[in-house]
């Protein structure tokens, strides 16, 4: 990883960069990659719409010029997914604090929620440490919860 990493909400521009990294993790277990068949012109209005919403949010992590993760929030839902060559290098911590910035002082929504196999300790960790609480568990997955600040 190169020594600049970029973090910041993704914009219609970053089209076609999302849809190679789509590309790139629709094989990556527990993950819902979108629809690789996305025309890049729906992609780049889905982008617009995004950027402009309270409900939604999209924060890309770009290293030498390649989107490597990203975090998004679809109506409350948050969903985080990193390049394994990336992973521990903290791009994880830093699409959080970006996304969790969004959510406490621009967004229109009352709390964050996810859904983790519970297998997954190191993701688990991560929601932890950003004070996301279970709020729902079974042998297979965790819901955890992170309310807004009052």
């Amino acid at each position: 990883m190169s020594d600049e990493l970029i973090i910041r909400q993704a914009t219609p521009e970053d089209a076609e960069k999302l849809s190679q990294f789509y590309q790139l993790i629709k094989d990556y277990p527990n993950i819902e990659a979108p629809d690789k068949n996305v025309p890049l012109a729906d992609l780049e209005l889905s982008l617009a719409r995004i950027y402009d919403s309270l409900f939604d949010n999209l924060v890309v992590a770009i290293n030498d010029d390649q989107i490597i993760g990203f975090c998004s929030v679809d109506h409350g839902e948050l969903g985080i997914v990193v390049d394994k060559e990336f992973w521990r290098f903290g791009v994880g911590s830093e699409l959080m604090i970006d996304t969790i910035d969004w959510f406490q002082r621009l967004s229109s929504l009352e709390a964050l929620w996810l859904e983790v196999v519970s297998i997954n300790k190191a993701a688990i960790k991560l929601y932890e440490k950003f004070d996301f609480e279970v709020i729902e568990q079974n042998e297979k997955t965790i819901k955890m919860e992170l309310k807004k600040d009052d």
